[in-house]
């Protein structure tokens, strides 16, 4: 990969991730409910499933997405049933006029813990429909998949 696909690609994904999703929102809704370890979970959730559709996309997404789009689909539906529950709950301690932090479980409770926030940031990011769209569509436009070599991969 030469300099200029490298910095056209580094531009892009920064544009892409500049741009107000789903993504953020979960990232600031977890930091304002739990604390900044919970959005740094979910950050580190979402850069995994981004590594996921990257490695899917070297390893030539087209095959992989029909043999497996199943569970694409099904990923897709969990995070949008995710994201609604969250999102009902959050109406909901709303209207009760209640402070958060009362209506928030405990810390480190199974529901609400860093494993959840991990979860909730790779289940979003694996069911987000721009990233789906730039890995499978856009990136193979800016980067000769087959031609890449294992310092490109690790770039």
């Amino acid at each position: 990969m030469s300099v200029a696909d490298t910095l056209t690609l580094f531009f892009v994904l920064a544009a892409m991730a500049a741009l107000p999703s789903s993504s953020v929102a979960l990232v600031v809704a977890r930091s304002a409910l739990y604390g900044v370890r919970h959005g740094l979970t979910v950050a580190a959730g979402i850069v995994t499933g981004d590594l996921v559709f990257m490695t899917m996309a070297i390893l030539s997404m087209a095959a992989l997405a029909s043999q497996l789009g199943a569970l694409f689909a099904l990923i897709k539906y969990a995070a949008a049933l995710y994201l609604i529950w969250f999102g009902v709950r959050l109406i909901r301690a709303q209207r009760a006029k209640a402070p958060l932090e009362k209506r928030a479980p405990e810390p480190g409770s199974r529901r609400d813990g860093l494993a959840a926030s991990f979860a909730a940031g790779l289940l979003l990011t694996l069911g987000d429909i721009k990233a789906i769209f730039f890995y499978a569509s856009l990136l193979p436009t800016f980067v000769d998949l087959g031609a890449m070599s294992g310092a490109d991969v690790a770039l």
